[in-house]
């Protein structure tokens, strides 16, 4: 019954699908239409070990495992996403023998058509999708199926009764869920996934990136990255109470898109903004960074970095990334979405956490006076993220070994 109505859901929803992907995939070629709606596919990867990653934060969470594997000799192998800028970043940060290709809507005939083509040996999903029609066709094929660095929210558990059952089935006969923590260990299991463990965050290996480029401006610095609605102008008073020779503040919004509303809010507060999309250097205290793909150069250039979505009730973000590249980190109260991650760095002195903008500011007005500090901070993190890194990417090579796939090479 529920996947019927899966079934007559995608019937229905099609038409939208179809128009919501050509708008989505403009310049991005027909390549991405095509193989999104199942039609064709330019890659050759017949027996490939197959991972797929939704978009570019999975195939950076992917890449370290991905790339021991080729260095092993495992081939061929196959990375799928459902976004150009996944497709972008798995052609840059991925060896040249690895192949892409899209991964079509979860529809039977186009699901089928894409197995006919790979023929895939093993499937491995990053993070959260769970795909009916995919994992069915899989298992009734004979193709293993492990979730890896497997995540689940609160709110799907609270999807409706019908979906909740059909995310059961799909996950029933899933070879392992290999869970980030224990958290999302709990919520597989409500969920109906069987065969679940605890192996820990791969986000801790990293993938090694693009070089980070010179520092953006001669002019000394702090950022704040990933930052959210509300949380600019807390941001902005703290730097209010900064010496006047301190580094000044570059904000780096999560979406930088909001730039001209951020810009507008702090100027109506008072605030100087210069802002970088216009070309303007940071002739003011506040440098607003409303660019694309910068926040990796900013944060290995900083004097500090002050990771968004934690001074505001948004779960956080990713602050393994500045701490890899030796940067003093502090964060806010809200790291739910990190919450061991956060909790280890503190308890190893490489992170320093702070309850509210009052402390934040007084920490960071401490720490940019403090070279020494900020040094040292830096060099606790990075050390304590590369060990961790090794670790659970080792972990996880050995459970995908134990749950019996085949991780080498493709059958003669």
């Amino acid at each position: 019954m529920e996947l019927k109505l899966y079934r007559a859901g995608w019937a229905l929803a099609l038409p939208a699908v179809r128009m919501l992907l050509a708008r989505r995939g403009r310049g991005a070629g027909m390549r991405f239409l095509e193989e999104r709606l199942g039609r064709d596919w330019q890659a050759r990867a017949p027996g490939a070990l197959w991972f797929h990653c939704a978009s570019v934060g999975e195939v950076m969470t992917a890449c370290p495992l991905v790339r021991r594997l080729h260095a092993r000799g495992a081939a061929p192998l196959l990375v799928t996403t459902n976004t150009p800028t996944g497709a972008r970043t798995a052609t840059r940060v991925l060896p040249g023998a690895v192949g892409h290709a899209y991964l079509p809507v979860d529809t039977r005939r186009r699901v089928a058509r894409f197995l006919d083509r790979f023929r895939p040996r093993a499937l491995l999903v990053c993070e959260t999708e769970i795909w009916p029609e995919l994992y069915g066709a899989c298992h009734r094929r004979g193709i293993p199926v492990v979730l890896f660095n497997a995540r689940l929210t609160e709110r799907t558990l609270r999807a409706p009764a019908w979906l909740a059952r059909l995310y059961a089935q799909a996950l029933a006969p899933v070879r392992g869920v290999l869970a980030r923590s224990e958290g999302d260990a709990e919520r597989f299991r409500a969920l109906g996934a069987h065969r679940v463990q605890v192996v820990g965050n791969l986000k801790w290996a990293g993938c090694p990136a693009d070089p980070a480029g010179p520092p953006p401006s001669a002019v000394p610095y702090w950022a704040a990255v990933s930052t959210h609605e509300d949380e600019e102008l807390r941001l902005a008073r703290i730097e209010r109470m900064l010496p006047s020779d301190a580094p000044v503040l570059a904000l780096v919004p999560r979406h930088p898109e909001r730039g001209p509303a951020i810009a507008a809010r702090l100027r109506a507060a008072g605030f100087g903004v210069a802002v970088r999309s216009r070309g303007e250097p940071p002739a003011e205290r506040i440098w607003l960074v409303d660019t694309l793909g910068e926040a990796l150069r900013f944060m290995a250039h900083a004097e500090l970095v002050f990771m968004g979505g934690s001074l505001v009730p948004a779960g956080g973000h990713n602050l393994l990334e500045p701490a890899r590249l030796g940067r003093a980190v502090v964060v806010g109260p809200h790291m739910e979405d990190f919450a061991q991650e956060t909790e280890d760095l503190v308890e190893a002195g490489a992170v320093v956490q702070v309850d509210d903008e009052g402390e934040a500011g007084r920490t960071i007005a401490r720490l940019l006076a403090d070279a020494a500090a900020r040094r040292a901070l830096g060099q606790a993190a990075a050390a304590f993220v590369a060990a961790r890194g090794e670790t659970v990417l080792e972990a996880y090579l050995a459970e995908l070994h134990a749950a019996r796939l085949p991780l080498d090479r493709a059958p003669a």
